[in-house]
């Protein structure tokens, strides 16, 4: 049986567990998934980061999780450890 991949089912647990404290990173990739599951963590307050569409070798992911995630933080990955340093203080 292949693998499937599920980072919404991941993201959304970690949503119901860790509330604000949450933190997820969306990076290059395709299709729809992580979309749902960063929705979550917003909803309870925790941060998203969605790495740069133009800077994603495959870009369909972080640009649907913008899409439906326009207060998630749009950076590129040499920028991301800024946010996860101001984050965990």
């Amino acid at each position: 049986m292949p693998l499937q991949p599920n980072l919404d089912e991941f993201l959304i647990s970690l949503a119901e567990n860790f509330k604000r404290n949450a933190l997820a990173i969306i990076l290059s990739g395709m299709g729809l998934d992580g979309t749902e599951g960063a929705q979550a963590i917003l909803a309870q307050g925790g941060k998203v980061l969605i790495q740069d569409p133009k800077t994603a070798i495959i870009p369909s992911m972080p640009k649907n999780a913008i899409k439906s995630n326009p207060q998630a933080v749009i950076c590129k990955p040499e920028q991301m450890h800024e946010e996860i340093a101001q984050f965990a203080k």
